[in-house]
């Protein structure tokens, strides 16, 4: 946080002015090839601080992820972000690959002759690799823009809502002679659940209001998955690829509740289910 406000959607804005403004160069050097001797080391000290801030951008976003996503279990919903997330990655990657070739290509300039007749080849390779980066940095900005609009960035900065204190209730006075029969233990179920690619098996499950339920959740697909209860509060968390993990919750009212996977846009993609509570 910086004076209250995260530091994603502030570093992202270096990003996308900073990675266009690289290709932008890029392809005024192939052009202007006599200006290469001149500006080739600005261009590289601008690929590598285009490479730093889209690194911070990644990093910082990640973070305001976790923080949306934990904020809306205490809320009770679940919050998710369609394909931004691997956007981000991507331009990551990417202008990282291209400040790489930048430099490589600045340093290749003043090598010996057999290294300087790579140059024009990694200066075009810098270009395409650029060029990508930008694009992909565009799609991130467009998808993250229409996060915000959703509402995402103010409900990032709510306070948690403390959880209410509950007040007990003194039990009522047994009559004389009358007989106290306790009441009955909650019912354990264990149920299992399977996560991939992209779907929740089974897609309905049924339990009794009141069981103390175990879901033991396997991820049998090739990438990480969430198994969530929005309305109950029950997330396992990112389950890896192969990889099983537990969750516990008791099952409320009669009715119908919402699962689904919390990851990238996966929800989206049909992994979603209902838990179905019987009386």
């Amino acid at each position: 946080m910086i004076f209250d406000v995260p530091i994603h959607p502030l570093v992202i804005h270096a990003v996308v002015i900073f990675v266009p403004a690289l290709a932008a160069a890029l392809i005024v050097l192939s052009v202007r090839t006599s200006w290469r001797d001149r500006y080739r080391w600005a261009v590289a000290v601008l690929a590598v601080g285009s490479a730093v801030a889209a690194f911070i951008a990644n990093q910082s976003g990640q973070t305001l992820r976790d923080d949306v996503r934990a904020r809306g279990r205490d809320a009770g919903i679940a919050a998710t972000f369609g394909d931004h997330p691997e956007r981000g990655n991507q331009a990551q990657l990417l202008t990282i690959a291209a400040a790489a070739v930048v430099v490589v290509a600045a340093a290749s300039s003043k090598g010996p002759a057999a290294v300087k007749r790579f140059e024009p080849a990694l200066h075009g390779l810098a270009v395409v690799v650029a060029l990508g980066a930008a694009g992909v940095v565009t799609v991130a900005g467009h998808t993250g823009a229409a996060l915000v609009h959703r509402d995402v960035g103010t409900f990032v900065l709510l306070p948690p809502t403390p959880a209410p204190t509950a007040r007990p209730t003194p039990a009522p006075a047994a009559q004389p002679g009358a007989t106290v029969t306790p009441a009955p233990a909650p019912v354990a179920l264990r149920i299992e659940v399977s996560l991939a690619e992209f779907t929740i098996t089974p897609g309905e499950l049924h339990v009794k209001t009141g069981a103390q339920v175990t879901a033991v959740v396997s991820n049998t697909g090739i990438r990480k998955h969430t198994f969530t209860i929005p309305s109950l509060k029950a997330d396992t968390g990112e389950v890896a690829a192969g990889a099983s993990a537990n969750v516990n919750f008791t099952a409320p009212a009669p009715g119908r509740y919402d699962l689904l996977c919390t990851v990238g846009s996966h929800a989206e993609e049909g992994m979603v289910g209902v838990l179905v509570v019987d009386p």
